[in-house]
């Protein structure tokens, strides 16, 4: 990785190290690393499938992100 380089950069500039954190892997249906063209589908494809904005966001969350609790529907303003 380049966490390494980043601190450096950031030192060397006089700014302070952020927090970082670590995103889990998502993995497409094959198991494979998922990337952007895996079954790639436009947002507006998503729309016109009828499924609602504040849905995308709430599953879009979860894909990497638990706060420890069993909830699996959030509200953006609890998100």
């Amino acid at each position: 990785t380049n966490t390494v380089r980043q601190l450096l950069v950031l030192e060397a500039l006089g700014f302070p190290p952020p927090d970082y954190a670590h995103a889990s892997l998502i993995l497409g249906s094959d198991r494979s690393k998922l990337s952007k063209r895996h079954g790639a589908t436009s947002c507006g494809q998503f729309k016109d499938r009828g499924y609602l904005p504040d849905a995308m966001i709430n599953y879009l969350a979860l894909l990497g992100w638990n706060d420890g609790t069993d909830q699996e529907v959030y509200t953006r303003q609890e998100l």
